[in-house]
């Protein structure tokens, strides 16, 4: 029987940190713990979770999978962008309330890499790419990444085959990943649906099975999460073009 974990759950910073006990032990998915926070702490935002990572000296990274979890691990809950209605495209509200708290709370800062980061805007028309886009394919194909990238999963591609080993990609490759797949997709469309981000997270990690996440929904959910990011910065990058 799995065991009682608690965590330590950040809402804007350290003066505001609750916390969280779950009786049944960590959850298997990211989908469950971020059910379990918005039920127990009433959060009627929409928000993406960071935890604190070890290796990385304490820093907040994205939480990708439960299995980075431990018992009394911090978290912390990241509101996402909301936009205003303002007649200014690239105004945003930025600091949603916490269900519960009196007074609102500063939105988290942004990673510097912006694979990881939330653009500042997304509410932005795109025309004239988008009127250049042709029609989405029958079968999304990966490209070719940089070099740097493509040596990379070449030998992870063959540790994975030979012992069944998920590559952790650098910060820079996973950049380069991502950036690669956006400029395939805006070849297309420069809104991709959410079931197209799957067709195409699903075919990387077809063509890249080293890339696949284990103990998570179909084994993409993260690169579906992260490129979901990189297409609303890479929209924003457009605009300002």
């Amino acid at each position: 029987m799995p065991g009682r974990v608690t965590f330590r759950v950040l809402f804007g910073g350290e003066g505001d940190a609750r916390k969280l006990i779950i009786e049944s032990g960590i959850p298997n998915t990211l989908d469950e713990f971020a059910l379990q926070i918005k039920n127990f702490f009433q959060v009627t935002e929409p928000f993406k979770l960071q935890f604190q990572d070890r290796e990385m000296n304490d820093q907040f990274m994205n939480l990708v999978s439960t299995s980075e979890l431990e018992d009394k691990a911090t978290v912390k809950v990241v509101y996402m962008p909301s936009e205003t209605t303002s007649s200014n495209p690239l105004t945003r509200d930025a600091r949603p309330t916490v269900p519960g708290t009196p007074s609102s709370v500063s939105s988290a800062s942004h990673d510097a890499n912006d694979s990881d980061s939330y653009s500042s805007s997304d509410t932005i028309i795109v025309s004239s790419p988008e009127t250049r886009c042709s029609s989405w394919p029958d079968l999304f194909v990966i490209p070719r990444f940089s070099y740097c990238a493509e040596m990379m999963l070449q030998t992870g591609n063959n540790e994975f085959n030979a012992r069944g080993t998920s590559l952790s990609p650098t910060r820079k490759v996973r950049s380069d990943i991502l950036e690669g797949l956006a400029e395939e997709i805006i070849k297309y469309t420069v809104y991709p649906k959410d079931d197209q981000l799957e067709e195409v997270v699903k075919a990387l990690v077809q063509s890249h099975p080293c890339l696949l996440e284990k103990g998570t929904r179909g084994g993409y959910c993260g690169w579906k999460h992260y490129l979901k990011i990189k297409m609303m910065n890479f929209r924003s990058k457009l605009s300002r073009a």
